[in-house]
């Protein structure tokens, strides 16, 4: 039963006098304090709606004293919930716990591993004062992962001697060796910022002492055989290493060993083939288990899983030639490894077996699929004959014929029925990243405004699913869907993205809804002057004077932004241009004729019409003639952008960490520029200024489909949309932070009608070196794409991809293993990956990177297999090139192939940087 709040105790809590108020509850019966609980919690609440988060902190103070004091109160007079739920302070919980031991000390510990906040930092402290046991459970477990920090942080001492100093936490710690774990909290994920904590509390004389060597292996033991992910499981491959287990530890573990060889987590592998090779050298396994065991290994990924299990292989038989059929068996599986190193090293040693018919058909199978360096000693084996490389293979790339941009196959299907309009905003509505879709709905919509009775109630579904839109092209087609049906507008959410900027995009996004709703509201019939026509976001000239025509007839003036989006989104003409002479007179016609290549009538001009007209007349170059007319106004405007870039390095501390990241320039916004230059919006103002080394100015924010509806603003040059696509993408290449959004910037490549340029010539090298294997597929389809279409200059992309690499900017192995796919992908592909790759092994020769000897490897196997030669410039490059080991000896290799002259160049002739197909 509730009860009121006794004057003392209330003006004590009001006064956040916690010493008064411990004295008046000293005057309350026992019995009658558990009443108090509903009122305490009530000013609790009362208190928390006062808390102003944008007042200073000391400000605060008086406020804080009442909730402190009002939170003793109810932590003597209620339940172990109210303990949980309001975070009471262990400095005033513990001495009242003494003195009034309150009921909310009973089931104290389940509350708080159950209450909003179970964390490690607010109920240790309840653990060490004896207010609470110490829970045994994984839940509290996930908790312990912590525990160096809360070492650090709260007790200023190190893991090992906070816990040898916490007797309740010597029964429960090995408990963190038994769970998986998070993402967050897992020993892998502590021991990444803290310095390896728990690796080196666990090989500590006092753990070892404390817990027993064995019972630490076994634990780590455990853990592998459960293949956790790679992250968490490598943290026990690495205590494995750490604590060097003795041959003897190692023997009498064997069995377990055996099996972790056919885990799917590679370093636990690795590691246990280290234990059998060890083993074995010293107490031979029994040839059968030895056998069965390394089977997997012929086939892992890892070369190094099967060249280690190859040298058991030959030791056994040195030992046991009776083993030589089996063997050989497993020699063949290596056959099918995607590394030539492996598979030569598996026909050398069957090079020296006495092969039986079976297994010389197995090796014939793999005659055709072995490196091509492989082949000839492979059919020596088996008495066949290889096919010999084609000596004069054709391997030039015709240019193809690609689309236009207003191909009658790109253009925009056109919405006339109300029931296909509903499917397609409903579409939009879940695939708001097509931009194509969204154009055809919008220019749809704005047709058949107003909307009759039938069509509003065919729309009312779309209507209902307004208030649940949250991604911004969305909101912004359901703001036009909004007007259009006379029901509430709800607000565009502005993006805000890590560094609290809100990007240009929106406003010119909102910009665009606004006249397509005037538009709309004329009820004429009438399409938006700036919706796409074609994929892309490209107008046909001939739709847009249609437009102007219609906005004529029924006397409605276009807006003058509107007009400016239409002009930069003006397809090239191709065959004969639209009459505009039966159209009035305007500054937006003036500006469409000198778009399609009319010179200036000598009348005044409208400079943002004039502008945009500019960018369709020259997409990617300068317009001389307004550049004397206007002068320079900033990229993109009576001028191109100019493209630069270079990779910055620096030291954090000498020797501790080296930071690279690209620098990409491309013009920056002139201070008072005119807003309508709405190209200049995707620049760099003059005045920004990061507050982060990290940050970059990011015109389309963080949102996919922002970004690819960017791409759709000028689509006949995408130079300055490409070059932000560098600075965002190349600067994450290692995926420090999950920026799924940045594959859009990759998108428009792999369309016909879009020229790469120098920008996204750089951002395909770029991608071809990162991480996240989606971004990578797209990057090599993008490399595919263009070069199949001949829409990329090949010499440039070779410069830039060996400057990244002579900077350090990338890595070796990952440009191998992309080249390596895109060579694959079609027969024209081959002779230009070995021109890239010409131009990488020449980036660094006196000081070769690391993993080298991958981009050799793949050379000279592409070499061997087109039948090609080594370039001029490679034969210039290889005597010089300071290698050794492998990456010597395929140096060798390539030398002493035969010298012929170059095949000509795989594409046929030099590209522009902006070709219109």
């Amino acid at each position: 039963m509730s009860e009121a709040v006794p004057e003392a105790l209330e003006h004590a809590m009001s006064q956040g006098d916690t010493a008064a108020v411990i004295a008046a509850l000293r005057d309350i019966p026992q019995e009658n304090r558990p009443g108090l609980a509903k009122a305490l919690r009530a000013t609790l609440r009362v208190l928390a709606k006062q808390d102003d988060p944008h007042l200073p902190w000391e400000m605060k103070q008086p406020l804080r004293d009442r909730e402190r004091a009002t939170q003793a109160a109810l932590f003597v007079c209620g339940t172990a919930k109210d303990v949980a739920d309001h975070r009471i302070r262990i400095e005033d919980a513990a001495p009242l716990a003494r003195e009034f031991a309150p009921p909310c000390l009973e089931g104290l510990g389940d509350a708080l591993m159950s209450g909003p906040w179970p964390s490690l930092h607010y109920i240790n402290p309840f653990i060490e004062h004896g207010l609470m046991q110490r829970p045994d459970s994984d839940a509290h477990t996930l908790l312990m992962m912590d525990l160096p920090t809360y070492a650090i942080y709260q007790k200023k001492a190190s893991l090992e001697a906070y816990v040898a100093a916490d007797p309740t936490l010597h029964p429960v710690i090995l408990r963190v060796m038994e769970i998986e774990g998070t993402s967050d909290a897992s020993l892998a994920a502590i021991d990444k910022y803290r310095r390896d904590a728990w690796l080196g509390f666990f090989h500590s004389p006092w753990s070892q002492a404390q817990f027993g060597r064995d019972v630490l292996l076994d634990k780590a033991l455990d853990a592998l055989a459960q293949d956790w992910p790679q992250f968490r499981s490598g943290w026990f491959s690495r205590f494995h290493e750490r604590m060097a287990p003795t041959l003897d530890e190692l023997h009498a573990r064997l069995p377990r060993y055996l099996a972790l060889c056919r885990s799917r987590i590679p370093p636990t592998v690795g590691m246990a083939l280290k234990v059998i090779d060890a083993v074995d050298a010293n107490h031979p396994v029994a040839t059968t288990d030895l056998l069965d065991t390394l089977a997997p290994a012929m086939h892992a990924a890892a070369k190094g899983h099967a060249l280690l299990a190859m040298k058991m292989i030959e030791r056994r038989l040195r030992s046991e030639p009776h083993a030589a059929n089996a063997a050989a068996r497993l020699l063949a599986d290596a056959l099918g490894h995607s590394d030539a190193a492996v598979q030569a090293k598996a026909i050398k040693l069957l090079g020296n077996l006495a092969l039986d018919d079976s297994v010389r058909d197995t090796l014939n199978d793999y005659l055709a699929a072995v490196a091509a360096s492989n082949r000839v000693a492979l059919a020596a084996l088996t008495g066949a004959r290889p096919e010999k490389p084609h000596a004069t293979l054709d391997v030039s790339l015709s240019t193809p014929s690609l689309p236009g941009h207003c191909d009658p196959s790109r253009e925009l299907p056109r919405i006339d029925d109300v029931d296909t309009l509903a499917e397609r905003i409903a579409y939009v509505f879940e695939n708001d990243t097509d931009i194509d879709a969204f154009e055809a709905v919008v220019t749809a919509l704005t047709r058949m405004a107003p909307l009759d009775a039938r069509t509003r109630e065919r729309l009312a579904p779309a209507a209902k699913r307004l208030k649940r839109l949250r991604k911004p092209l969305t909101q912004a087609l359901g703001q036009i869907v909004a007007v259009l049906l006379d029901v509430t507008v709800l607000p565009y959410e502005r993006q805000v993205d890590a560094y609290g900027e809100h990007p240009g995009i929106d406003i010119d996004i909102l910009d665009r809804v606004m006249d397509t709703v005037a538009t709309a509201q004329h009820g004429a019939g009438l399409e938006p002057l700036d919706a796409a026509t074609h994929q892309g976001g490209f107008i046909d000239p001939h739709r847009l004077a249609t437009r102007i025509a219609a906005h004529a007839a029924a006397g409605v003036l276009p807006a003058r932004r509107a007009g400016i989006r239409a002009l930069m989104r003006l397809a090239p003409p191709t065959g004969p241009k639209p009459n505009l002479r039966a159209l009035p007179d305007s500054p937006l016609l003036r500006a469409f004729r000198y778009a399609l290549g009319d010179t200036l009538d000598g009348g005044e001009l409208d400079m943002p019409l004039m502008v945009a007209a500019s960018r369709a007349r020259h997409p990617g170059n300068d317009d001389p003639i307004l550049l004397a007319a206007l002068g320079d106004l900033g990229p993109d405007t009576t001028r191109a952008p100019v493209f630069s870039w270079h990779v910055d390095t620096r030291t954090s501390a000498p020797g501790e960490y080296v930071h690279r990241r690209i620098i990409v320039d491309d013009g920056f916004v002139p201070e008072g520029a005119d807003r309508l230059l709405i190209a200049l919006h995707g620049h760099q103002p003059a005045t920004f200024v990061p507050r982060y080394a990290s940050q970059h100015f990011n015109y389309a924010g963080t949102d996919e489909a922002l970004i690819r509806f960017w791409a759709t603003l000028t689509p006949s040059c995408l130079h300055t949309f490409f070059a932000a696509g560098c600075r965002l993408l190349g600067n994450n290449l290692d995926w420090s932070e999950a920026q799924w959004q940045n594959r859009a910037y990759l998108a428009p490549l792999l369309e016909p009608t879009v020229a790469p340029g120098p920008p996204g010539t750089l951002l395909i090298a770029l991608a071809l070196a990162g991480k996240e294997p989606g971004q990578l597929a797209l990057a090599i389809d993008a490399l595919a794409q263009t070069v199949l279409d001949a829409r990329i200059d090949i010499n440039a992309l070779g410069v830039d991809m060996a400057l990244l690499l002579a900077g350090e900017h990338v890595r070796a192995s990952r440009y191998a293993k992309a080249l390596a796919t895109a060579a694959r992908i079609a027969p024209g592909m081959p002779p230009v990956i070995i021109r890239l790759l010409e131009a990488l092994v020449a980036a660094r020769p006196d000081d070769p990177p690391r993993d080298t000897a991958l981009l050799l490897s793949l050379l000279h196997e592409l070499l061997l297999e087109t039948g090609m030669k080594p370039g001029e410039n490679l034969r210039a490059v290889l005597p010089v090139l300071k290698v050794t080991g492998r990456s010597a000896a395929l140096r060798k290799a390539l030398l002493t192939l035969r010298s012929a002259a170059f095949v000509a160049a795989p594409v046929s002739g030099p590209l522009n940087f902006c070709r219109r197909p």
